[in-house]
Parts: structure tokens; C-alpha cells; sequence
């Protein structure tokens, strides 16, 4: 009925579509998965569709493209002003893979999407992706720091009908975080980087221990630190198994690039 597409797309735009989902189970007497949420909501944008929505810069593209892997990255800036006052910029971007032009590497058919709300940038983004691709036999392979509204539950949305999404956390970010939480033990930083390359839990677990024993008089603020890293960890440990460990070979892979573009923005 209307008055359920109205809805639908209302929750739609201020929530990820898993969460509308898990509501309408707990609330009404009928069920609808995730991707019945995306119908409903297109299908509410097509009946509405007005002369400047972000949909109708897509209209009239017919044939979408068929990739075997297709890099999608979300990450926040934040520009300072005056009298602490500061704006963040949202930025997602897609592309193809990359290349080697002659010095440089470069993404293929990249797009990037920028804007103050957050929401309306993952819209925009999920829009471009949709009308550009047909993902059925796409492996989506997202990377993010996982910092608000850039969770893996947000790049499950936006790879929705995908062969298979495979999501990374950030490695700067993830290199920058056991710096700042080893920083009383310099010497087992680089060790705590390799354990988690070669993806061993062990080792990780014996860095930790060999951190906590090197602590003198067993410091509250430092040991908290050694907490905070190792929950951490453990948190984002599917999110940090290497590439190839995955099965993902593609040979133009292109992960963690979305830092070097907000100069652009910047």
C-alpha cells in the first residue's frame, strides 16, 4: 500500500536498511528482509522522482557494467575553523581496481561522492553503484577506519545483491592505534604489526602479555591502554585476515587509497 512505501522509505532515510527490517519484524505481524527494504525504497523514489533528485542524474543508463571485483571505501574529514568551530566531510569512493601509468598507479573508473550529511552521501553513493553495476557476479571489497557511519553494516547496504562482500579495516588507522597504545614499548610495536600480517592470534596474544610484564608497578592508565588495544583487536580480528587469505587474486586489488584522496578535499 502507499501508506507502507511512505514508511518504509521514511525509515529508509534515517536508518540502515537492516535496522528497518529488524523493526518492522518486532513491530508488525509481517516480515521483510533487508533487500525487500531497498525495493520498497527505489520503488517509493521512481513513484516520487522529482527534477533534482540524485536519481535523475542516472536516468537513461541501461547497460551496467559486469566486474568480477569492485573496491568501495567510506571515510570522514574534518576541517577546522574559527572559534572551534569545525565542518566533516563524508566521502565514499568506487572504483574498478588500479593500474600502473608509466611512475604512477592510478584507480580505474573511479567516482567519488562528497557531502556535509552523511546519509545523503551514502545515498548518493549507493545510487551511482546501482545504476552503474550489475553485481550478481561482483565480490564488493569495502575498507573503513569503522568509525561512526562507516561500520561494515553500512557497506553491506551498499553492496546489496553482490556475489560476496568481503569488508577490510583501515591498516593506517589500525598501524596508528597500536602505536598510540604501545607507545611505552616502542620495541614491540613492529612485532605486534607483523603478528597481525601473518595473521596469527597467538602471537598477538604474546605480545600483549610480553607489553603488560614490561609495565612497571602495573600502572592504571597504562594497563588500561594494553586493554583498549586488545579489545580492539579482537573487535576488528575477521576484518584484519590479509587479502589473499580470502581468495581475493585480483591482481589490479586497490585497498586503502580513500587517505591519499581527501587532499583533493582538503
Amino acid at each position: 500500500s502507499s501508506l507502507v512505501l511512505r514508511n518504509v522509505s521514511q525509515l529508509g532515510s534515517i536508518m540502515v536498511y537492516r535496522h528497518v527490517s529488524q523493526a518492522i519484524d518486532c513491530l508488525t505481524s509481517w516480515r521483510m528482509s533487508h533487500q525487500n527494504v531497498q525495493q520498497l525504497v527505489v520503488k517509493t523514489g521512481e513513484l516520487i522522482q522529482t527534477r533534482s533528485t540524485h536519481e535523475s542524474r542516472y536516468d537513461g543508463i541501461i547497460s551496467k557494467k559486469k566486474v568480477p571485483y569492485l573496491y568501495l571505501e567510506g571515510d570522514g574529514v574534518k576541517i577546522g575553523g574559527q572559534k572551534k568551530q569545525s565542518l566533516e566531510i563524508h566521502r565514499f569512493q568506487v572504483c574498478e581496481g588500479s593500474q600502473k601509468v608509466g611512475n604512477r598507479t592510478e584507480m580505474i573508473a573511479p567516482h567519488f561522492v562528497s557531502h556535509l550529511n552523511r546519509q545523503q552521501a551514502q545515498k548518493e553513493i549507493m545510487n551511482y553503484i546501482q545504476a552503474h553495476y550489475d553485481l550478481t557476479n561482483t565480490v564488493v571489497v569495502s575498507n573503513s577506519d569503522g568509525g561512526s557511519g562507516y561500520e561494515k553494516a553500512v557497506f553491506d547496504e551498499l553492496s546489496l545483491g553482490c556475489l560476496r562482500h568481503e569488508h577490510f579495516r583501515d591498516r593506517y588507522h589500525v598501524h596508528r592505534k597500536i602505536k598510540e597504545r604501545l607507545s611505552f614499548v616502542p620495541q614491540l610495536q613492529n612485532r605486534m604489526i607483523q603478528a597481525i600480517q601473518h595473521y596469527h592470534w597467538p602471537e598477538v596474544q604474546l605480545v600483549l602479555d610480553t607489553s603488560e610484564s614490561l609495565i612497571e608497578e602495573k600502572e592504571a592508565e597504562t594497563l588500561e591502554q594494553l586493554r583498549l588495544l586488545h579489545h580492539y583487536l579482537q573487535r576488528n580480528w575477521p576484518y584484519l585476515k590479509p587479502r589473499k587469505a580470502r581468495g581475493i587474486m585480483d591482481s589490479k586489488a586497490c585497498i586503502g587509497t580513500i587517505e591519499s584522496t581527501h587532499r583533493k578535499m582538503t
